[in-house]
């Protein structure tokens, strides 16, 4: 038994609502960056590892993580307010 013709949802109805979805998504991930980064960076420093290293760590997984480009560039200005030298400096 089928929806009424002006219940169903189309294609376009669908894209949008999934766009609206990745929006918030996108949104929610930039807004919780800063602490979710400390967190990880403090968590990393607890466990031995020098800042730098800690640092080094948590911008790996994030990289691997395959998060987007413009995230992983959010992280690295983090990661310098906090005191990281990237790797190509301290070499």
């Amino acid at each position: 038994m089928a929806l009424p013709q002006e219940k169903q949802l189309t294609w376009a109805d669908f894209k949008a609502r999934m766009a609206m979805i990745q929006a918030e998504q996108r949104a929610r991930m930039f807004s919780t960056a800063p602490a979710n980064v400390r967190r990880h960076v403090e968590h990393e420093v607890r466990r031995g590892y020098s800042l730098d290293e800690a640092c080094d760590l948590v911008l790996e997984r994030i990289v691997e993580g395959r998060a987007p480009v413009d995230y992983v560039a959010l992280t690295r200005r983090i990661l310098k307010e906090i005191g990281w030298t990237p790797k190509r400096e301290r070499a």
